[in-house]
């Protein structure tokens, strides 16, 4: 998201670059008021507000609102803008693949920075490395892990183990649950509660979560697996805190894979 991403990232230089977008054809939308247009601007609208709930909305949003703004480019008053939504005078074949052009090394550049043209699949930050110590030692349960760790331990450690929240935490769980997960989440003394009023068997934080203090002041937990990406805690008194040579320490996993 916007808030969690780093400042500089491509997380949020998409989302200022979408932030614009909406801001402008809200404008030119609320500068030619037209007849018929309140159901467009109502779904529009609707799907606006979605893409502040989920970053998985942003598209539903942009296609929502392009009709609305096509249907707005007519009526501004500039004689320019006219003239290019008419067509007149025609775009020489030489500015259309200029543009063109420009719209290629922009879909190269976030394609390169996401790494959609890499042959390897981006693993780095990914709690691979707590995932093998459990599967390693046959350990299973309930986890309260990391809320962007959630998906990728349902991929690999489902059926036996089950996460206390993922990204689904909009369609799938209570307010009450995700509240007590961000007080967790943000390492407040709050927090605890979470720990003492749901049935989970580990812990995995990343290793520079906001919890990690929360978690060092519990003493009915202990820490039984840690590298540079996470942090693995199970209850104390459990078959997990008696593994040999907990808590183990281990290298980061591989950030790219195969």
């Amino acid at each position: 998201s916007f808030i969690t991403s780093p400042a500089g990232s491509i997380g949020r230089k998409f989302f200022i670059f979408v932030m614009l977008v909406f801001a402008i054809e809200s404008v030119i939308i609320l500068m030619t008021p037209r007849r018929g247009d309140f159901p467009l601007i109502a779904v529009a609208a609707v799907m606006i507000a979605a893409s502040f709930m989920s970053v998985r909305n942003i598209p539903f949003a942009i296609c929502a609102l392009t009709p609305v703004f096509a249907r707005h480019l007519g009526p501004l008053p500039s004689p320019r803008i006219q003239a290019l939504v008419k067509g007149d005078p025609p775009i020489s074949r030489g500015f259309w693949l200029a543009t063109q052009l420009v719209i290629v090394v922009i879909a190269l550049m976030f394609a390169r920075a996401t790494g959609v043209l890499s042959r390897t699949i981006g693993s780095a930050g990914s709690p691979k490395g707590a995932l093998d110590f459990l599967d390693r030692n046959g350990l299973k349960g309930n986890v309260l892990a990391d809320f962007g760790w959630g998906n990728y331990i349902l991929w690999h450690a489902a059926p036996g183990t089950r996460v206390f929240i993922d990204s689904r935490y909009d369609l799938g769980y209570p307010p009450k649950v995700v509240s007590d997960f961000l007080e967790f989440d943000a390492g407040r003394p709050a927090g605890a509660e979470t720990l003492l009023n749901y049935p989970h068997d580990y812990v995995l934080i990343q290793s520079n979560s906001a919890a990690k203090e929360l978690m060092k002041s519990q003493a009915d937990w202990i820490l039984i697996y840690s590298d540079p990406v996470g942090m693995l805690y199970a209850r104390r008194g459990s078959a997990a805190t008696r593994i040999p040579g907990v808590p183990v320490t281990a290298n980061p996993p591989p950030a790219d894979f195969p």
